[in-house]
């Protein structure tokens, strides 16, 4: 009951403040503005520039935020419902899968599934966090002056403008989920604890294999743990990832749909006037 109402505490925080990110102040426009004697014509087609920059940001902090929540809810409420016979092997089974030999304590099975949130939050937060930074740096390089002028193609350059975005968020995302090392992160935390709490910690060579083998060996274990995987970190690092994937696939047209409407609408407003 207190491992309950331990995670079950963390997690409504977790939740309710949606990683409690800050909300990130761009420099973007404020950068291109500092050109001295800037036309009025110049003001408009930077200020269009960085409207597009926005929307481009706001629409990857959408799918992260969104995308990463929702699976590291999952992990969590798992961890919560899972019967608590079967919850300690789970956890047991992890920490083996981690590197730690000796079986967890009481007090160590309570502060495993706090460590765990602590670090799916911070790793959460890392990414959500680089994804301004990283349109920053690859924007001057992908930018094409000519998506604010009519021409014949136009729908070509835009399509063009955002798959190539979609590639390098893509890839640089998936670098910054794994330079967090969500697992070894974890493994030291519980590692300090142990060290704390015991004054010394076994860690796995070779008789991982053995321990392993015992828990897969029992079936009832493995019949009754149907939502979380023995290794259930890794699990959730694979599936936040494949997630993040296709999330970015499947809303690409819908992002470039409403894009090219809003510079079709901005130039149409701006050439008319």
């Amino acid at each position: 009951m207190i491992f309950f109402v331990t995670l079950l505490g963390f997690m409504s925080s977790f939740v309710l403040t949606n990683y409690a990110l800050p909300i990130q102040q761009t420099t973007f426009y404020q950068d291109q503005v500092k050109v001295y004697n800037t036309s009025e014509e110049d003001v408009w087609f930077m200020s269009r520039e960085y409207d597009i920059f926005a929307s481009i940001t706001e629409h990857y902090e959408g799918i992260v935020d969104t995308t990463f929540s929702s699976e590291s809810e999952d992990l969590l409420l798992n961890l919560i419902h899972l019967p608590t016979d079967y919850k300690r092997k789970i956890l047991d089974a992890q920490a083996a899968s981690l590197g730690l030999e000796e079986p967890l304590t009481d007090k160590q099975l309570l502060k495993m599934p706090t460590i765990i949130g602590k670090h799916v939050q911070a790793m959460n937060a890392k990414v959500y966090q680089s994804i301004e930074n990283i349109i920053t740096l690859h924007w001057h390089t992908i930018w094409n002056p000519r998506l604010l002028t009519r021409s014949t193609d136009q729908e070509e350059l835009i399509m063009s403008f955002l798959s190539s975005f979609n590639g390098i968020v893509a890839k640089k995302l998936i670098e910054e989920i794994d330079s967090y090392e969500l697992l070894e992160m974890v493994k030291m935390d519980l590692m300090n604890h142990c060290i704390l709490d015991e004054g010394v910690v076994s860690v796995k060579s070779n008789t991982i294999q053995k321990k392993m083998a015992i828990l897969y060996s029992t079936y009832d274990f493995l019949k009754n743990v149907s939502a979380l995987q023995v290794d259930f970190l890794r699990q959730h690092v694979s599936e936040l990832r494949t997630n993040l994937l296709m999330e970015l696939h499947v809303q690409f047209m819908d992002f470039f749909t409403l894009v090219q409407s809003d510079i079709l609408e901005q130039l149409s407003a701006y050439y008319d006037q």
